[in-house]
């Protein structure tokens, strides 16, 4: 990550702890994400959308095809049916 970008990032995203890793994420399959310079990490603290099926799962990355396809998003408070 440049320094410019690196800079930007902790100025503008909320840091969870005082001393942020900056471990840049080019891509993720499964319970790893790996940096561009290839390195591997587990990912130990997967978010909401991946931490049950993994990052990347065939069958997930399907569905939101088919579903990006259709709509993305409405207003869900029981004012609008999703088909």
């Amino acid at each position: 990550m440049n320094t410019i970008l690196r800079k930007q990032f902790l100025a503008h995203v909320g840091q969870t702890s005082p001393s942020p890793m900056l471990v840049e994420v080019e891509r993720a399959e499964g319970s790893l994400f790996y940096t561009p310079e290839g390195k591997r990490y587990y990912d130990l603290v997967a978010g909401v959308s991946v931490s049950n099926v993994g990052h990347c799962n065939p069958a997930v990355v399907r569905a939101v095809q088919e579903q990006a396809a259709r709509y993305m998003h409405v207003m869900v408070y029981g004012e609008l049916v999703e088909t």
